[in-house]
């Protein structure tokens, strides 16, 4: 993973109570098995490993970046349940503040199958029982005056297209936005 701030931006980590980069879009529990072969239909394999972390688009860059000493947020919506009580805990050891609301009944999950021979994976995506509204993204926008960049990762666009453009209004300094796009989805 390589990580370069925007040309003509501070290159300094501002204090934790500032916020350097801002995330919003998918955190969800990975199961991740691994097996010598994919199965072919009706067979039963049985897993090398079997491992359940957190995972997703968003959660896996805020997570690493914090851990290279930038200041992180995560700013969106879990599941009541036990995974989305998992996902806030483990981002939060990872040293990324968490901005969260409740939701729905279930956080998203994925369980991803990786081919030992062929070097692949497959992933089976279950999402959450939800969708983000523009009122899920709390976060005191007082509080962001060392944001630099936002990340999304394409999820939930109707609801962080209109808190980008509050953020823009009223955040207390300029900031990039970085768009993972991914291909279109149903």
């Amino acid at each position: 993973f390589f990580f370069a701030w925007p040309q003509g931006m501070s290159t300094e980590v501002v204090a934790y109570d500032d916020v350097a980069l801002m995330g919003l879009g998918m955190i969800c529990i990975d199961t991740l098995v691994t097996v010598d072969h994919y199965p072919q239909p009706d067979e039963k394999l049985r897993t090398q490993t079997c491992q359940k972390v957190s995972g997703g688009n968003t959660g896996n860059v805020l997570s690493n970046l914090s851990r290279y000493g930038v200041p992180c947020t995560y700013v969106g919506k879990l599941g009541p349940d036990s995974d989305g009580h998992r996902l806030k805990a483990d981002l939060e050891a990872d040293g990324v503040q968490m901005c969260v609301t409740y939701g729905g009944t279930t956080s998203p999950s994925s369980y991803i199958i990786v081919d030992n021979t062929t070097k692949t994976r497959t992933i089976l995506h279950t999402p959450a029982d939800y969708e983000y509204e523009p009122e899920d993204l709390l976060v005191e926008v007082e509080k962001l005056k060392g944001l630099q960049l936002v990340f999304t990762d394409g999820r939930f666009a109707p609801a962080v297209k209109t808190f980008l453009g509050t953020l823009r209004s009223r955040a207390p300094c300029p900031f990039r936005t970085v768009v993972e796009a991914e291909r279109d989805r149903p």
